[in-house]
């Protein structure tokens, strides 16, 4: 899995074929709530290989799919792997290109539409932020591939339908108007609401 929402390293999951590592220490996982979500491990790689690159050394960790997912997956690759790539996003065609030359100064406005990311916090990585307005608010919103559905903040749900569905996700809010750039989108799938108030999607 291509895990933009993974800032650092790596994750390998015990679904995956043996791979030879170093066990650097145990910890526990949480839920957003601060609940007990499972164990996993840091570990340590020798040498990883992404698009003919190699790192060396790389620190990753070994945990449990079941923590993260309703269905079995290998792992997940971070962004640290392609912080000097260029890498387009082929939804349509489901394919992804990745290449080491940077995007030109100038995109063509009938073709592209550029959207800056927000600077994030040291202690997040590389995380990808950009600025938004959702329901008529400003936002910072959080672009995670590793998520097949939507978060939304209560605070920017304030006149949007209210449905329940059946599920692990239960609560979510019908058509959220979302701007993105200059792209004024309806959310094809309901975000669904957590936790307090956050001021971000």
């Amino acid at each position: 899995m291509l895990d933009s929402g993974t800032a650092r390293g790596f994750l390998i999951t015990n679904h995956a074929p043996s791979v030879p590592h170093r066990v650097e220490e145990r910890s526990e996982d949480l839920n957003a709530d601060g609940s007990h979500r499972g164990e996993s491990f840091r570990i340590i790689v020798e040498t990883v290989s992404v698009l003919g690159k190699v790192f060396k050394n790389v620190a990753g960790s070994l945990s449990d799919w079941q923590m993260f997912s309703s269905e079995p997956f290998d792992g997940t690759v971070g962004l640290d792997f392609f912080l000097d790539r260029r890498v387009t996003l082929d939804y349509r065609s489901r394919r992804i290109g990745a290449s080491a030359s940077p995007l030109p100064a100038k995109l063509d406005r009938k073709h592209y539409l550029s959207i800056d990311l927000v600077e994030p916090p040291k202690s997040q990585g590389h995380i990808l932020y950009v600025r938004a307005k959702v329901n008529g608010r400003e936002a910072i919103v959080y672009l995670d591939t590793g998520y097949n559905v939507s978060f939304i903040d209560p605070a920017f749900a304030e006149g949007l339908a209210r449905i329940e569905r059946p599920g692990k996700f239960k609560v979510f809010r019908e058509r959220v108007p979302m701007e993105l750039g200059r792209a004024h989108i309806h959310s094809r799938r309901p975000p669904r609401i957590r936790g307090p108030p956050r001021g971000r999607l």
